[in-house]
């Protein structure tokens, strides 16, 4: 018989665990009524295309985005998402207090934009899962969706160092 044992070694400053709070989780798509009008919140967003095309509105800036984009906007940071008609943008939001997160010293810590199409199924699989929890409320989702969140920020951490 073959076995293998990991142990884990505990972790004091679990800073992840620590500090940050899922506050909620968004599915949106593009539809005549959006109203792409800038604003701020004094949380993070981690906005994760899933199909359609379009913008996003950060600071004055207009960047092109498409699936598997990751946009992490910082909390207080002005941003609005714009859409094209011809391919309605999609796209799950999750804001998350106590989490600020940045890919390069360029954009001085307020915004990052990056594509994970190597990553789309785990990215996925966890957004999902939220959002599957959140809608079904069964007993315990909240620690669920919170758990979930964290394994995702952890991921995106090590793909982005």
């Amino acid at each position: 018989m073959s076995n293998n044992r990991y142990d884990f070694v505990a972790q004091e400053n679990n800073s992840i665990r620590n500090a940050t709070r899922l506050l909620y989780v968004t599915s949106a798509k593009y539809s005549g009524d959006w109203h792409s009008t800038p604003h701020t919140h004094k949380c993070s967003e981690l906005f994760y295309v899933t199909g359609g095309a379009g913008q996003f509105y950060i600071e004055g800036t207009v960047h092109p985005v498409s699936p598997n984009d990751l946009i992490i906007v910082n909390p207080n940071v002005e941003h609005t998402e714009i859409s094209l008609n011809a391919n309605p943008l999609e796209y799950i939001v999750l804001g998350v207090e106590g989490l600020e997160l940045s890919v390069s010293e360029e954009l001085e810590d307020r915004y990052s934009i990056i594509n994970f199409h190597n990553m789309r199924k785990n990215i996925f699989f966890y957004l999902q899962n939220m959002l599957h929890e959140i809608e079904e409320k069964a007993p315990g989702y909240e620690t669920v969706c919170q758990d979930l969140m964290e394994v995702l920020v952890i991921h995106l951490t090590r793909q982005t160092d």
